[in-house]
């Protein structure tokens, strides 16, 4: 087992090196897209609100898979201070506007939870799954593993 684990770890510090090598060389690269990219969205918002008044119907149009015009903003709610605006909206507002506006949620922490003893966990309903001793086989380097499992997880988003 040990010597898989070795060969794993071999591998995937290849990987990272590659990967390390990889992005010193495009990063520059990526940057400098990015800047002219930053520069001619600059440019082309610039001509957008200069010309308004070619965007009166439609507001927004397409061209070659650029959006540009002058969509209506959505605006968004701003609550300074949740708590007050929650005993404002108890005064204020009926039962069930209250009931839309303001959610209220009971949660038991589960933690907490498994400091209690058993006759008490047993009277409050809470049933104890799988404990008492198991099989084990592990790596005491657990860092390659862990290694391995981020770079997975890292492929399996994109």
């Amino acid at each position: 087992m040990r010597k898989h684990n070795d060969e794993l770890a071999a591998l995937a510090n290849e990987l990272g090196e590659r990967i390390t090598a990889a992005k010193r060389e495009l990063m520059p690269k990526i940057r400098r897209a990015l800047d002219k990219l930053n520069v001619s969205s600059a440019e082309l918002l610039a001509e957008v609100m200069a010309s308004r008044h070619l965007f009166q119907e439609p507001k927004t149009q397409v061209f070659h898979g650029v959006k540009l015009g002058w969509p209506k903003a959505r605006g968004g709610l701003e609550i300074p201070d949740a708590a007050r605006t929650i005993e404002r909206a108890e005064k204020l507002l009926t039962a069930s506007q209250f009931k839309m506006v303001v959610k209220t949620t009971h949660e038991l922490r589960k933690k907490p939870l498994g400091t209690l003893d058993v006759d008490t966990l047993k009277k409050l309903g809470v049933n104890i799954r799988n404990a008492g001793e198991y099989a084990l086989v592990s790596i005491s380097d657990g860092e390659v593993a862990e290694m391995v499992r981020g770079m997975l997880r890292e492929e399996g988003e994109r």
